[in-house]
């Protein structure tokens, strides 16, 4: 698949990673960065969503999506560290449905707007899947700083420059089915320090755990164009 992510927000909060682990495959590691995992909450859009090579006149989507997400690795693996996601919420009817189909990932149907107020945008998202657990994010942020590469080994490049996902779709009452793994390609994030307004944050419901009670650490980037690939199942 191609696309590009446009206007996004990469909101972290500090997490017990036992509070986590329940909801991870045995075979992924959470990553941790000084000891502790960090959970994301992560408001973007994207546009000219397609399958690689597809002429544009058979069409392509433009939508907006909001993730919440940790990062893991395989046990005992140091390559490919990646993301987790618990949900991804989506204004697609059809973007939902592919990429449960696809990727096996927690997509769930959503309506979401984005109001651009200079630099700032107001981001709103309210999950309307059925029979699943709402959940509402309400936030406006916006840059403090000039945008630039993060630096290799720095926590920012740590949070933000993952170029693997993991998912594990559960068939029948399993908690987990077979792990797998999906490659993606970007150039590094255009990444900026931020600021942001919460006025409402409830996407931990599904979990049935409450957001953290303090301040997010907070990284905006305007755009980048993005490959991804489909799932292979991870090496023993």
């Amino acid at each position: 698949m191609q696309m590009i992510w446009h206007d996004l927000a990469f909101l972290h909060w500090p997490m017990n990673a036992n509070l986590l682990r329940p909801f991870i495959p045995p075979d992924l590691e959470i990553d941790t960065y000084d000891g502790r995992a960090w959970l994301g909450v992560v408001p973007f859009r994207m546009t000219e969503v397609c399958p690689r090579r597809v002429p544009r006149w058979l069409g392509r989507r433009d939508f907006a999506e909001l993730n919440l997400r940790t990062y893991v690795r395989q046990r005992g693996e140091p390559n490919y560290p990646g993301v987790w996601f618990f949900s991804l919420d989506a204004a697609s009817w059809l973007g939902v449905r592919v990429a449960r189909l696809w990727y096996g990932l927690p997509y769930y149907d959503a309506q979401i707007s984005l109001e651009y107020q200079g630099e700032a945008i107001k981001y709103h998202s309210t999950r309307t899947h059925r029979h699943v657990p709402p959940a509402e994010l309400a936030v406006t942020y916006e840059p403090t700083a000039s945008p630039q590469p993060a630096t290799p080994g720095s926590f920012e490049y740590w949070l933000t420059e993952r170029y693997a996902l993991y998912s594990a779709r559960a068939r029948g009452n399993a908690a987990f089915g077979k792990t797998k793994i999906g490659h993606i390609h970007h150039r590094p994030w255009p990444l900026q320090s931020g600021k942001v307004r919460i006025e409402r944050c409830d996407m931990t419901r599904l979990l049935q755990l409450d957001m953290p009670e303090v301040d997010p650490v907070v990284h905006v980037a305007k755009e980048v164009p993005v490959v991804a690939w489909g799932l292979q199942r991870l090496s023993s």
